[in-house]
């Protein structure tokens, strides 16, 4: 599943993502987020994640940030060869 992130509280590590599909929004608590992407995480940054039932309704789980091919592209132009390999 797809959306982007609504609103995040970073000081409290949590926030809440508006599914693409048009469904309510989901819960997301930063231990669930990819350990790269969580200082990423802003208003309205797409990310893909897996929506599951809670006892408080539905939670994100295994998200991370989608990332298109002009910024995996800038990342790969932007980092420096292992020397010595």
């Amino acid at each position: 599943m797809t959306g982007k992130v609504k609103v995040w509280f970073i000081d409290r590590g949590y926030g809440f993502v508006a599914p693409d599909d048009g469904s309510d929004s989901v819960f997301l608590h930063v231990t669930k987020v990819a350990l790269a992407d969580q200082e990423f995480l802003v208003p309205g940054i797409a990310i893909e994640f897996t929506a599951q039932e809670t006892a408080k309704g539905r939670a994100a789980v295994d998200a991370r940030i989608i990332r298109d091919a002009k910024d995996q592209k800038m990342e790969t132009e932007n980092s420096t060869p292992s020397e010595g390999v």
